[in-house]
């Protein structure tokens, strides 16, 4: 008579619940690849369906436009024309200095503008009156 295994209990569950749950990275590897195939089939697939249906009227006789996707060749992608050379030269990219970035710099740079206007001001103000006590203004 053969007895039925006894469930597993503490540590020994523990670790049976971890190996299952962490596949070992040869069964990863296998079932990523498995996955990647399919997918890239499937993709293929699609494209081949997208490219006969493309250009061909539907049963009311619409033809549906599609977006087409020019994908550049990966190899070429390093060469540069040199009308593209030029112009990258002919543009050069401006360095952003942040000044004032904080609230409190914004507001210490208005009150700086502020003194220095009403500085310039008196200053306007006595030369003027320097220039009536010399009676040589005119304004007009």
């Amino acid at each position: 008579m053969v007895l039925p295994k006894a469930p597993l209990h503490g540590m020994k569950k523990w670790l049976q619940e971890y190996e299952h749950a962490h596949p070992s990275a040869d069964d990863l590897q296998t079932e990523i690849d498995q996955f990647m195939a399919h997918f890239d089939s499937e993709r293929k697939r699609k494209e081949k369906e997208a490219l006969a249906l493309q250009d061909q009227p539907d049963e009311d006789g619409f033809v549906t436009v599609q977006r087409r996707v020019n994908r550049r060749n990966v190899a070429h992608a390093g060469d540069i024309t040199a009308t593209a050379a030029a112009a990258s030269t002919l543009k050069p990219k401006k360095e952003k200095v942040l000044t004032n970035f904080y609230a409190f710099q914004q507001r210490e740079q208005k009150v700086k503008e502020l003194t220095k206007l009403r500085r310039q001001f008196e200053e306007d103000k006595e030369r003027i009156a320097r220039m009536r006590e010399s009676r040589r203004f005119r304004p007009y």
